[in-house]
């Protein structure tokens, strides 16, 4: 069962303009402006920014072990986790996170998890989120497409 790591109706949350990365529908890379998994590789992905005040919690998506922390040296962090729900592989990326203390490289993590919150050293704080399932990204023609259909697997809010 998937999660969704913000809590909140993820169908009303401003987005960033474009999806990130590469994928199917936007071929091209854009330095700066892209996904964490997979960064300047051919496959089809594409990411998210979820635009939330900074401190908003972020819970992990599904059940999994932290495969990847990155940045925990006092800037914004990213981290990945890996699991298996449902009979699916996920794999999440959640960036720009404050990321919480007592999660570690190779912890093991249920969905709810609360792995961080948004950062604070952005001009404008979000969320970037990425989830894969069974080695494909989640992915969608527009942003708002992108948005609807994460929102779909993930549950408009917790709960639901």
């Amino acid at each position: 069962m998937l999660t969704n790591p913000l809590g909140t109706d993820l169908t009303k949350l401003a987005t960033n303009a474009t999806r990130h990365g590469r994928s199917t529908y936007r071929p091209e890379n854009v330095r700066g402006h892209n996904v964490v998994m997979g960064w300047n590789r051919d496959m089809t992905r594409d990411a998210i920014d979820w635009f939330v005040p900074a401190g908003t919690p972020v819970r992990a998506a599904h059940p999994g072990k932290v495969i990847d922390i990155r940045d925990r040296d006092g800037r914004l962090g990213c981290v990945i986790i890996e699991g298996r729900a449902g009979g699916h592989v996920y794999r999440s990326a959640y960036a720009h996170l404050h990321v919480r203390e007592s999660v570690k490289l190779g912890d093991q993590v249920s969905a709810g998890t609360l792995i961080g919150w948004v950062g604070r050293r952005l001009a404008r704080p979000h969320l970037h989120f990425e989830l894969w399932i069974d080695g494909q990204g989640v992915t969608a023609p527009t942003i708002k497409g992108l948005a609807d259909k994460l929102a779909k697997l993930l549950g408009s809010a917790n709960g639901q």
